[in-house]
């Protein structure tokens, strides 16, 4: 007598995640930094990182950390030579009552210590013309009703 039965059969599929964990990463980098040029001036929360979902504080922590140092390192690379002009502040810290890490940054813009100002940051200057752009269309919606 055998333990085991033996028969023919094909290999369970296996589902093959859509997005790879570089990939989310990318772009969550990516859609953080629009989020943080297109609010100036004001602090912005990109990311949490809850104790239930790392196992323990000490891994939450890393995870913080590596994250705002991802975005960091993606920022300085799009800012190059206007990083004056576009001074950034980072606070990563402990919310108690919801038991995780929080990553806050807020970019600022500063005209006055511009590098070069008739060539602003070519990515900075695409969230700026799409602010622009959703205003006018704002106020034409508001003052011709829809027409542009």
């Amino acid at each position: 007598m055998l333990a085991h039965s033996f028969s023919v059969s094909k290999f369970p599929d296996r589902p093959k995640p859509t997005v790879g964990k570089k990939q989310l990463m990318t772009d969550t980098i990516e859609a953080a930094t629009q989020f943080i040029f297109s609010h100036l001036d004001e602090p912005c929360l990109v990311g949490t990182f809850p104790v239930k979902d790392h196992g323990s504080r000490k891994v939450a922590y890393a995870r913080a950390y590596y994250y705002q140092e991802k975005l960091e390192a993606h920022i300085a690379m799009i800012l190059n030579y206007h990083a004056d002009a576009y001074p950034i502040k980072w606070a990563s810290t402990w919310n108690k009552t919801k038991k995780q890490y929080e990553v806050r940054v807020m970019a600022q813009y500063r005209p006055e210590v511009a590098y070069n100002e008739n060539n602003p940051a070519p990515y900075v200057q695409s969230v700026e013309e799409k602010q622009a752009n959703a205003l006018k269309q704002a106020m034409d919606s508001i003052f011709f009703g829809g027409q542009s």
